[in-house]
């Protein structure tokens, strides 16, 4: 039997882990009685590698507390030999594959245990109260107001009339360098634009739209890493909201009913809990970097990363004494 890295496709695979995983599948088909016997052991080992996965990995990405991440870990437990003996190497190193299941199956612990709560939310609720639950948008965006109420944005109306777009048009009239500046920020901003804002972008800038469009799609494509760990951030501070929300709902039904001083301690320490999670969360949110870098900026345009930092920091300094100049 040997024991030196598995190769697939010719390559030395340099993951210890998944060199072990491999190790022990050729192990417990072996006619040899000792082979088998050491099967045993490294099995043993590897299933204490797959459950600090499961128990460490959903915490850190904050997925899961850690409290949860023990109920995912005993849900997993009867998988562990399924995995390890079914675990086939396709350029996906064993650790990874793992992560990957601990990832998804934490997402659908979030989900059913949210559904758990609507429904026992649900006893305490009128018809109307349960029918507006059932059509809210369960992915809305939070913005909070100074009396601290929740704000919903209306789509703003753009228009070319105002003194300020007047004077942004002479200056783009005049200056090539200064509307190749805008067009790089307009590029920077394109997460928050939509057909019809790129089409009035592209014209008020005299701008070819489907070349803007490309430019805007192409940027979309290079920044999609970054952009999916901000859907995930969005997805953590949108489960702390309903979490929040839920107990703040069961607190008061505990007031109304008396129920015991020590239950009521503990569903406020929740919530003071859960309270803390949402504004870190949610400051996380507001404070992350835009998605679009100003080396894809740079990528996109063929130009200096450089000359897009110094573009930029002087765009800014133009458009608000703009700003200040029309208020």
């Amino acid at each position: 039997m040997r024991t030196a890295p598995f190769t697939t496709g010719g390559a030395v695979m340099a993951n210890l882990l998944t060199e072990r995983v491999l190790y022990y599948q050729a192990l417990i088909v072996s006619p040899h009685k000792k082979e088998r016997e050491k099967a045993k052991a490294l099995y043993l080992e590897l299933c204490n590698e797959c459950r600090k996965i499961f128990y460490t990995y959903p915490v850190k990405v904050r997925i899961l507390e850690e409290e949860e991440a023990i109920e995912l870990l005993l849900s997993m437990e009867g998988r562990l030999k399924h995995l390890i003996q079914n675990f086939e190497y396709q350029h996906i190193s064993f650790d990874h594959y793992v992560r990957k299941i601990a990832y998804l199956q934490a997402q659908l612990l979030v989900r059913k245990k949210a559904k758990e709560a609507r429904k026992y939310s649900s006893i305490f609720k009128t018809i109307d109260e349960i029918d507006e639950q059932l059509v809210a948008d369960d992915t809305v965006l939070y913005k909070i107001a100074k009396d601290g109420s929740l704000c919903v944005d209306k789509e703003s109306q753009w228009s070319e009339n105002s003194p300020r777009c007047t004077a942004l048009k002479e200056k783009l009239q005049e200056n090539q360098i200064f509307k190749m500046r805008v067009v790089q920020l307009i590029i920077k901003c394109c997460d928050n634009l939509n057909a019809r804002q790129i089409a009035f972008l592209a014209n008020f800038l005299e701008f070819d739209e489907k070349e803007l469009a490309t430019l805007l799609a192409q940027s979309h494509d290079l920044s999609n890493d970054k952009r999916e760990r901000t859907k995930h951030l969005i997805a953590v501070r949108n489960a702390h909201f309903r979490n929040r929300q839920f107990l703040r709902n069961e607190l008061e039904m505990l007031k109304e009913y008396n129920a015991e001083p020590l239950q009521i301690e503990r569903i406020q320490k929740k919530l003071q809990r859960s309270e803390y999670l949402f504004e870190r969360s949610l400051n996380e949110l507001t404070n992350r970097p835009n998605p679009v870098t100003h080396a894809v900026i740079a990528t996109q345009l063929g130009i200096p990363k450089g000359t897009v930092d110094s573009g930029m920091h002087s765009l800014k300094r133009i458009i608000q004494k703009l700003l200040d100049d029309y208020k």
